[in-house]
């Protein structure tokens, strides 16, 4: 969305077991599948576009379920990996197991 919101946005997602899955189901068809979509991808991100490299990223890059906070870091971690600078540490989900957890210094 293009648009600017003083506020907050807060979206849910409901998983299902009705239906077509969302996200692959993790099986060997499914493993056959992504190890094709990967060699494509790998023949893509060779290729580059006036010096612009193309990068896969997050659920579809990884063909798996990634929670939301699981795809921002990847997507981080990545950024991290192509700028050469130490990964960006998140914190927990106000819903993980880490959550109210004392941080570790370093």
């Amino acid at each position: 969305i293009n648009a600017e919101y003083m506020g907050s946005v807060l979206i849910k997602e409901y998983s299902t077991d009705s239906g077509e899955p969302y996200y692959p189901v993790p099986n060997k068809r499914n493993q056959d599948l992504y190890a094709k979509y990967q060699m494509m991808a790998e023949k893509e991100q060779e290729k580059s576009l006036n010096g612009t490299k193309l990068y896969f990223v997050g659920r579809l890059a990884s063909y798996k379920y990634f929670n939301m906070d699981q795809a921002v870091k990847n997507a981080l971690n990545l950024f991290s990996k192509i700028e050469g600078i130490p990964a960006i540490t998140l914190e927990p989900a106000f819903d993980s197991p880490e959550a109210g957890k004392p941080r570790k210094k370093n």
